[in-house]
């Protein structure tokens, strides 16, 4: 199938649209969809382990987005409702939580706070309430009967091990998957958070963190609903209100699943939050409760054994499966179990988190990355945290994250400026102790998160720089980033030889001049030199074919890239020198229209320090311009220079070839040294 240009594709979307908003037709094409099933964990027996997920045609998600904007540019929402908003709703929901338990705390206040759940809460929400919901909101009558209309007489068949059902009409509920989905339960659900957030019933019931604040009485983060109480009475008031207005909209609680922190007088203590429908039950000293990925007691918790062993199961899993290649886990350690670790740190108090626990954190890391990578225990640390544009490997690190996810989190609840929120934190005190651990300036605090750990990796760099023998030539990994895409890309690299050039950036190749790799005896095992890496990659008489064939590469490629500019090029010219002694000039490129031409010869060698490409071009300079009038006669020309070019033999391109490049107007030369 041809695929469609996106501005014609988005032209004949736009149709649609408006011809759908126009008729309020909605063709039965975009009402059928797929649904997938996810598995949450536990026993995989139980139904309810397993998270439907339906999808419907790119038209329809499309349009979905399209209606989603309008919805949300046309109607305002009750502002305890912080899921699927603008706002980072998780985060203020959790500063408040922790901010009312340690009032309360510190106080000697009661509070009760009940942390409901709501059974399938997407599924089982009713289409007429939905319906009349629509129709009483400021939504265009357009509008509404196209929602109405996409809303009603959808389809739906289970694909399970590439197999689908028969068709399944959808009753109740909103599609999980559809875009269109959590603005419209927001908007179902919305006349409870205003009945229980209402003033009245508030002032009587809810729970204030201080006379200058709005009474809390309700949090809503999507279908998470938590209940605060100034005390158990009224909290189990609240939770029967709450329960009474989601059974008319065909939703109900499940109360074994639903659970209470109570404090009397600023103690944590055991008792029921009573319902018409069964009792809630607190939880004990012993006990915790989760909410939005973090946990809660009498305040905010953090549990480093149970983190830490979370941590360690997970890299053991990934260090040891052979599904993957080792590009890929380090890909997965980054976007996945890092970002696990990590996620906590925006909402946990600084002061909560031990600084030996980030230290262990990492350390279990460092390892799982040095035996995914088969790097000794001495590989350099600086090497695995600074960047891929540096030859490094870009891995996220404990001790930078909490303070730098703590920083942005910080930036991000302080221009919402929620009351309730601005009460709780001390955005000064936390923005400067993070900037003390990560020991950046003041003048660096309106950076992002991205900005200030790429300051951090670039000192990393610089430390691996300083190392007198792994940090070797290092300096020169960072002319021309664009040359170290390897690292993410490994084209043409497999993943045996994409381990070993880590290691030889890192100085880490097994050779015998390192102290503990020796077996007695320091000499080359293929000639009677000293094993060093420059040794094996440059000199030794055991890899000539190899370096010859590297050489030669290098050669043609750029002789290629010369010939595109429409030079005449020669390769391995013989010639003689003034002096009467024999040269072979590697590459001489020919301006016939200026007369003028170039002795270009590149030459690999071991990156060393910063300085080597202007020694190698002068080293050259020295050697071919004694051939300069012996070509100049030869081929008639006015003019001839000589150009030296340092390749590393680790890979690395350095900015005197870049600038020799865009002088001569050649394009990219593709250069992978294996």
């Amino acid at each position: 199938m041809k695929a469609i240009k996106t501005p014609i594709a988005a032209e004949i979307i736009s149709k649609i649209l408006n011809r759908m908003i126009t008729t309020g037709f909605v063709p039965t094409k975009l009402k059928e969809a797929r649904t997938i099933l996810i598995f949450k964990g536990g026993d995989s027996q139980d139904l309810s382990r397993w998270r439907p997920i339906s999808i419907s045609s790119v038209i329809r998600r499309v349009i979905s987005r399209t209606l989603d904007c309008i919805i949300r540019h046309n109607i305002s929402l009750n502002p305890y409702q912080r899921g699927f908003m603008m706002t980072p709703g998780t985060f203020i929901n959790i500063n408040i939580v922790d901010g009312i338990l340690h009032s309360a705390a510190s106080k000697h206040q009661s509070a009760a706070l009940v942390f409901l759940d709501i059974s399938r809460a997407f599924d089982n929400i009713g289409h007429a309430h939905l319906c009349a919901t629509l129709k009483h909101s400021n939504l265009p009558l357009s509008i509404q009967q196209l929602l109405i209309n996409l809303l009603i007489n959808n389809t739906t068949c289970i694909e399970l091990a590439g197999k689908k059902t028969n068709p399944i009409k959808l009753q109740c509920g909103v599609m999980q998957g559809d875009p269109i989905s959590p603005i419209l339960f927001n908007l179902s659900i919305n006349h409870i958070l205003n009945e229980l957030s209402d003033r009245t019933l508030s002032e009587k019931l809810g729970f204030h963190l201080t006379s200058e604040t709005d009474p809390l009485s309700v949090l809503c983060f999507a279908d998470d609903l938590v209940i605060i109480g100034k005390d158990v009475e009224a909290a189990s008031q609240l939770v029967t209100l709450t329960i009474s207005l989601l059974q008319e909209i065909g939703l109900n609680i499940n109360t074994k699943k639903s659970q209470a922190i109570i404090l009397h007088n600023g103690i944590l203590q055991e008792g029921v939050i009573q319902t018409t429908i069964g009792d809630i039950k607190s939880i004990s000293a012993d006990e915790e409760i989760k909410y939005l990925g973090v946990s809660f007691k009498q305040a905010l918790q953090f549990n480093q054994n149970d983190v830490l062993t979370k941590l360690k199961t997970n890299l053991d899993k990934l260090a040891s499966t052979h599904l993957l290649q080792a590009q890929q886990k380090l890909t997965v350690l980054n976007q996945f179990i890092c970002p696990t670790l990590i996620y906590p740190f925006q909402a946990i108090a600084i002061d909560l988190i031990p600084k030996s626990f980030l230290l262990k954190a990492d350390k279990m890391i460092r390892s799982c990355v040095k035996e995914i990578l088969q790097l000794p225990s001495d590989t350099p640390s600086s090497m695995i945290y600074c960047s891929n544009k540096h030859k490094g490997l870009s891995i996220l690190r404990a001790s930078w994250e909490a303070f730098l996810q703590q920083l942005n989190i910080n930036t991000t609840l302080k221009s919402v400026n929620d009351q309730h929120v601005n009460i709780i934190r001390n955005y000064d005190s936390i923005q400067q102790k993070c900037l003390s651990e990560l020991q950046l300036e003041q003048e660096v605090e309106h950076k992002t998160v991205r900005q200030l750990r790429t300051i951090l990796r670039d000192k990393e760099f610089s430390t691996w720089c300083s190392y007198p023998h792994k940090g070797k030539g290092v300096e020169l990994f960072k002319e021309v980033p664009a040359a170290n895409n390897w690292i993410l890309q490994k084209k043409g690299l497999s993943s045996s030889e994409w381990r070993d050039i880590i290691k030889m950036n890192a100085m880490v190749v097994p050779v015998r001049s390192i102290p503990g790799r020796s077996s007695g005896t320091t000499h080359c095992r293929h000639c009677s030199e000293y094993e060093t890496l420059p040794h094996v990659l440059g000199k030794c008489p055991q890899g000539e074919l190899l370096r010859i064939k590297r050489h030669n590469s290098i050669r043609s490629l750029l002789a290629a890239a010369l010939r595109g500019k429409g030079l005449e090029v020669h390769e391995e010219v013989h010639c003689l020198a003034d002096e009467g002694s024999s040269r072979r000039i590697d590459i001489i490129a020919i301006n016939r229209s200026k007369m003028e031409a170039e002795i270009i010869d590149p030459t690999v060698r071991f990156e060393i320090n910063s300085v080597q490409p202007l020694e190698v071009d002068a080293e050259k300079k020295q050697i071919y311009e004694p051939t300069c009038p012996y070509f100049i006669k030869k081929y008639n020309l006015k003019s001839i220079n000589v150009t030296g070019l340092f390749f590393g033999s680790r890979g690395t391109i350095t900015n005197f070839f870049v600038n020799w490049r865009h002088t001569r107007a050649i394009q990219k030369v593709s250069y992978v040294c294996k």
